[in-house]
């Protein structure tokens, strides 16, 4: 699952990092025709297998494709291969589209997707193997590559859309020193964490995208992605400020766009310690479902979702209406002080307690700030603390060394399955399931029903069980959900872009008026 790091969950977890568009200050200027995006967040490497957050894939989704991929609406379309069929439950063949060529020249053959396949079947260090996580072995058989999986899934294609492939003996110092795949732009310089400036693809297999080049600056806070609005030297960005949207409104050059998005932000709880981290040696209260109902009870999302902006949605499920498997009969609380201060009392914690949030959007936070005064309410203390966006914040939380955190949880591919199997299914190394369980969630029932509803391959007899599935994973309250947001994309006017579902920003998706 690919998770952005506004709050962050796979980890798409939506640590959805605030897309601020810019250009670095002082830099010379772009020649015409390129397209000009910034970020504030910083992606420090372009191996498209090492990190599954929404902020890495959404840059190497432009250099590197999947066998498999999602349109703008999250549907399956052809990528590398132009044809594939189940021989069996278990057996998958693709046939591999013919022509395609890596960036260095070399020809995509089928040993290429077997070694990207087993690569990350083997690598325990790569987290995108997670979207491999049925997949038992990848062979080729009579030029077509063969995948075999150790049950029936029903997500397996929709995995493959976030599986991108690299050459045969790819190592991670080699794609770090020279990225070379086959999407429509190859990388013309890289600054991890600062810079990534892309050249288009002259030998694509696919349409020619209309810019032929891309410059893509990292780390622009918002008072610099606004000065450059203001003076007009950015072309397209996604935002949460609302500064930038300021900047923009200010100038005849810029439409503003909004769309719904799939991830949720939420609070996640450490599930798995039975005493809080931080070395208090006090006990985990969250180990105790009263209190995570009492969170639930005291929460008013409808005042937080405004704290955000007007645009800013309550949200009561993990998993919104958009995604299939959404379950619209399943109950919702409403804020009761009254009962969550009874819940508290009955998990013996009548005067509360004190702990740490873990969030990585720094001050001012209005929903973390949000979070806090409703809890004082019921006697929780918290303390926020705010966390760097960094791969050292999300390893941390994988070793369980928080307690209590906010983050993003979305199904990038648009399907309930792969968080539920992700995020919510007990760690099992074997089936390759749980891999992105940093809470310590465990529930038989739970478990059983993400299995079943997975080995059911027709959508209409699988819908309803993905739905049972669902219904548990919310009622486990391992996650509480918080608020969902529309993202804002601020567009040049010259410009031909609709938003993808996922809010990946595809350079080549993005046309000039006229062409």
């Amino acid at each position: 699952m690919i998770v952005s790091r506004w709050a962050r969950g796979a980890r798409l977890s939506f640590v959805v990092a605030l897309l601020a568009l810019g250009a670095g200050c002082g830099r010379p200027t772009e020649p015409a025709g390129d397209l000009r995006v910034a970020f504030q967040y910083e992606v420090a490497s372009l191996d498209p297998h090492l990190d599954d957050s929404f902020e890495a894939s959404e840059q190497t989704s432009n250099i590197y494709e999947p066998l498999v991929d999602l349109d703008r609406n999250q549907l399956l379309v052809p990528a590398l291969a132009d044809a594939w069929s189940d021989r069996d439950a278990t057996t998958w063949s693709f046939h591999l589209r013919p022509g395609v060529r890596f960036h260095d020249g070399s020809p995509l053959t089928a040993e290429d997707v077997v070694y990207s396949v087993m690569r990350l079947k083997t690598d325990e260090t790569l987290t995108m193997r997670s979207q491999l996580s049925g997949v038992t072995g990848a062979a080729v058989e009579n030029g077509r590559v063969v995948l075999r999986t150790g049950r029936p899934s029903a997500r397996l294609l929709h995995d493959l859309s976030q599986v991108f492939i690299v050459r045969a003996g790819s190592t991670r110092e080699g794609l770090e020193a020279h990225p070379n795949g086959t999407g429509p732009y190859a990388v013309e310089s890289w600054t991890p964490r600062r810079r990534l400036v892309l050249r288009r693809h002259e030998a694509y297999w696919g349409p020619r995208p209309a810019h032929p080049r891309v410059v893509i600056e990292m780390g622009v806070d918002e008072q610099a992605a606004a000065a450059l609005l203001r003076e007009g030297r950015l072309s397209v960005g996604r935002f949460r400020e609302t500064s930038a949207e300021n900047a923009a409104s200010q100038s005849s050059r810029y439409r503003l766009v909004r769309h719904e998005s799939l991830y949720v932000r939420a609070l996640g709880f450490n599930l798995a310690s039975p005493t809080l981290p931080g070395g208090t040696g006090l006990p985990n209260p969250f180990l105790r479902r009263e209190v995570r109902q009492a969170i639930d009870f005291a929460l008013d999302r409808v005042r937080i979702a405004a704290a955000v902006s007007e645009y800013a949605v309550p949200a009561f499920h993990i998993f919104p209406r958009s995604v299939f498997g959404h379950d619209p009969g399943a109950p919702v609380s409403s804020r009761d002080i009254v009962k969550a201060r009874r819940l508290l009392e009955t998990a013996g914690y009548p005067n509360g307690f004190d702990v740490a949030l873990h969030d990585v959007v720094a001050s001012p936070n209005p929903v973390a700030d949000e979070v806090k005064a409703q809890l004082a309410e019921i006697g929780i203390r918290v303390t926020l603390v705010a966390t760097p966006q960094t791969p050292e914040f999300f390893a941390a939380l994988r070793r369980r060394e928080f307690a209590f955190w906010s983050i993003g949880l979305g199904c990038s591919t648009g399907e309930a399955g792969e968080l539920l199997s992700t995020y919510f299914h007990s760690p099992d190394p074997v089936q390759g399931l749980g891999l992105d369980n940093d809470g310590g969630v465990a529930d038989r029932d739970l478990d059983r029903a993400i299995e079943e509803a997975d080995a059911i391959l027709r959508p209409s007899d699988r819908l309803p069980a993905l739905q049972r599935a669902v219904r548990l994973a919310e009622n486990n309250l391992s996650y509480i959900p918080l608020l969902q947001s529309k993202r804002l994309f601020i567009v040049d006017r010259a410009l031909v872009f609709e938003p993808r579902n996922d809010l990946q920003l595809r350079y080549a998706d993005i046309g000039s008026q006229g062409r």
